[in-house]
């Protein structure tokens, strides 16, 4: 039986084939995408890219992280919805 306590952070890591054959299958590398900012409920984990040359104003700045994916918890598994340019970000290069 699920435990319906778990977060989604939690989710991925139970079911982390899922992940890596997404990122297998889209040239993505989940080492990556585990080591990137990332904010997530019970339902949903959004992956962000933190621009490190303002590490000293992130939390001045006005402008909300950049979300490279969006992981979301579906009766199916998990659905992966990605940014346009994530591979520049998240690619396996």
């Amino acid at each position: 039986m699920e435990n319906r306590n778990k977060n989604m952070l939690d989710y991925i890591h139970d079911n982390i084939e899922i992940l890596k054959k997404y990122c297998l299958e889209n040239n993505l590398s989940v080492d990556k995408i585990l080591k990137s900012p990332r904010c997530y409920n019970k339902n949903e984990l959004y992956v962000q890219y933190r621009n490190t040359e303002k590490k000293a104003n992130n939390l001045k700045c006005d402008v909300p992280a950049k979300i490279l994916l969006v992981i979301r918890k579906t009766p199916d598994g998990m659905s992966f919805e990605p940014a346009k340019d994530i591979i520049d970000y998240l690619g396996n290069n």
